[in-house]
């Protein structure tokens, strides 16, 4: 079934092609929720874009467009507001047979605007040099809500974790533990600067019993044997909190080295090649990003022959795309990849892949504990492990608070508040209203063990359209996140609705004098459904006590 706002935008699309054909070309007119009742469930400006156009007061285009147009059955009147808005009313008899109808409806909110394209979405990905810390925990569950949303929105999706497995920062964590390894063993060797510090340097050391079997003077083969054991438990140790604590499930781990061991690296060289687009100055060679949007060229080997990051990102991308065949890639970064983002779009347009890859850059994160802000390092090893953090509030609550900040506004993660057991506390105020709904339902089967439609009563009080107006949005929700990934638009209903809900329950009894409201009873019901998968969206579980 169309959403309200899906039928509407196609009936005022269809009228403004017959009256203006080829103005629509140049709108972009919206349809939105008023933030003021007042003016109604539904509202668009498409009279004043078109007054723009067809140099016409909007007042009377917008009457023209209401007495022109035959509006969905689920609108009971249509109202022109100053300066030009179209201003549309639900009908309240409309409203309320949905409830029953939706209640059928066990796939309510899934969408098929996907189309069941090939989608895949790489998040996390946090080099395997260290524990990880609560910034990578925002681009997780940011990754995983959006791969959830897409599946119900019809996308097929696939989860995937790029782990950088070798290069300088590799070198580095072997380095490190090396030298702790053998001053464990009593031997003075000085700890680089540059090397990683913090405690998981020392457990990892203390695990590398393996190399006691090679003669100090192998330097060479113990390098080589103490980094690749290194790498092995760091990486073990990141799936275990990713599958354990936080609950995410990868479809793929992806080995950088794959890409050379497999020749990947090799044939998107010589793709670029073939098209004239690398060259070489003092040593190095360059691809001609500034070709295709950039602001210089890019290096991709350096002048001692070693290759960057930039072209292994080319190499994986053009993996992803050219041989697995996905019709959408989208990547979850941090801020600190911010720079990274214009060179990879102007190296998809050179390989003709334009508009198959999609960055989400999300901002940073603060620790604040007692209104300060807890200082991390991960070199210097002063950091709040994600493991810590999820011990210390819980994975629900991790998830909601990480998910409930847009991606491009920088985040405090209030511990104290997390820590709250109270409507303060977000997910609690929203997983208090789904219980508190599970508990009304069980006491109303006491009552009455299968209550039925018989004589059911009708809906007239403001809380409860309030509450099934809030229930419609749900598929608009999914469909809006779908288009944008505005995955924290899924946090802000679920405390809309639980709002709603809370508003509902303080002024409409579902049992009163032992007698059942059915007609509240379904919307309730509804609501439980909706409120559950919304959670379930989230990755968060929906109690039934609390």
């Amino acid at each position: 079934m169309k959403t309200i706002r899906v039928q509407l935008d196609e009936k005022i699309a269809k009228e403004v092609k017959a009256l203006w054909p080829g103005v629509l070309d140049h709108l972009n007119f919206e349809i939105e929720h008023p933030k003021e009742k007042r003016f109604g469930d539904y509202s668009t400006n498409i009279a004043m874009q078109l007054a723009g156009e067809l140099d016409q007061e909007a007042m009377e285009i917008g009457k023209k467009l209401v007495k022109k147009i035959k509006w969905p059955a689920a609108v009971d009147k249509v109202t022109v507001a100053a300066p030009g808005f179209l201003n549309f009313y639900l009908s309240e008899n409309w409203l309320c047979r949905q409830i029953t109808q939706f209640l059928k409806n066990k796939k309510f909110g899934d969408s098929l605007i996907g189309q069941g394209k090939k989608t895949q979405i790489e998040f996390i990905s946090a080099n395997p040099t260290g524990p990880l810390h609560i910034g990578n925990g925002r681009g997780a569950y940011m990754g995983d809500a959006l791969g959830n949303v897409l599946k119900t929105a019809g996308y097929k999706v696939q989860r995937e974790y790029y782990l950088n497995d070798m290069g300088k920062q590799v070198e580095i964590l072997g380095e490190s533990v090396r030298i702790r390894y053998f001053q464990n063993q009593g031997i003075n060797l000085k700890f680089p600067e540059h090397g990683y510090k913090g405690k998981y340097i020392n457990e990892l050391a203390k695990k590398l019993k393996m190399v006691d079997n090679y003669k100090l003077k192998d330097v060479e083969k113990v390098k080589e044997r103490i980094r690749d054991r290194a790498l092995k438990i760091m990486v073990e140790s990141i799936k275990k909190v990713v599958e354990k604590e936080m609950k995410v499930k990868f479809d793929k781990w992806f080995s950088e080295k794959s890409l050379y061991n497999k020749g990947i690296v090799e044939k998107v060289f010589e793709t670029l090649k073939e098209r004239k687009l690398l060259y070489k100055s003092e040593g190095a060679i360059y691809v001609k990003t500034t070709l295709y949007g950039d602001d210089k060229d890019r290096v991709l080997v350096k002048n001692d022959s070693e290759p960057t990051y930039f072209l292994s990102d080319i190499a994986y991308h053009f993996e992803k795309i050219a041989l697995r065949k996905f019709d959408k890639v989208i990547d979850i970064w941090g801020a600190d990849h911010h720079g990274h983002q214009v060179r990879m779009q102007a190296i998809m347009r050179a390989l003709g892949y334009e508009g198959k890859l999609d960055i989400i850059i999300y901002q940073l994160v603060r620790l604040i504990e007692n209104g300060q802000e807890v200082k991390m390092s991960k070199r210097s090893g002063t950091f709040v492990t994600l493991e810590e953090l999820i011990k210390k509030v819980g994975n629900d609550v991790a998830r909601f608070f990480f998910l409930m900040y847009s991606a491009d506004t920088h985040m405090d993660f209030d511990l104290n508040l997390a820590k709250e057991k109270s409507e303060k506390n977000p997910v609690y105020y929203v997983q208090y209203a789904h219980a508190r709904i599970c508990s009304i339902i069980k006491n109303a089967l006491k009552l009455h063990r299968k209550p039925k439609a018989h004589n059911p009563q009708k809906l007239a009080k403001k809380e409860e359209f309030d509450l099934l107006k809030e229930l419609i949005k749900f598929p608009e929700v999914i469909e809006e996140i779908a288009e944008t990934y505005e995955i924290h638009k899924l946090p802000f209903y679920a405390q809309n609705l639980a709002s709603r809900f809370h508003d509902f329950y303080t002024n409409c009894r579902v049992i009163e004098d032992d007698n059942l409201n059915v007609k509240r009873f379904e919307l309730i019901k509804l609501t439980k459904f909706v409120l559950a998968k919304t959670l379930n969206l989230m990755g968060i579980s929906a109690p039934e006590r609390m």
